[in-house]
């Protein structure tokens, strides 16, 4: 393991750092939905509180399903890209089930 880390410590040190981004990268994402005031995402409190969770519970959920995904894999290349195919298209279901909700 790198600079003799204990395996459980390494991964939960990825996953917290992981975690953290994602959150703020989804914080940044629902400041930019009112920056530009779409009335349909940032008009009701409700409608921003379940799009806010839908894709917390997304990125706390994809990020193990990433890591587990990612030792099925030899070689990084092929892995990263099945790794984002996967991710891009599993987010592209999560937000059109957010327009069948709302």
């Amino acid at each position: 393991m790198l600079a003799g880390l204990n395996t459980f410590i390494y991964w939960l040190v990825s996953f917290i750092w992981d975690a953290v981004w994602f959150l703020l990268r989804l914080f940044a994402f629902i400041g930019v939905l009112y920056a530009v005031q779409i009335d349909e995402y940032t008009g009701r409190f409700l409608t921003v509180a379940i799009l806010y969770l839908s894709m917390a519970l997304f990125g706390w959920a994809s990020i193990p399903m990433t890591y587990w995904i990612s030792f099925a894999f030899d070689k990084a290349p092929k892995g990263y890209a099945m790794i984002v195919l996967f991710n891009v298209i599993s987010g592209m279901f999560m937000f059109t089930t957010q327009f069948l909700i709302t």
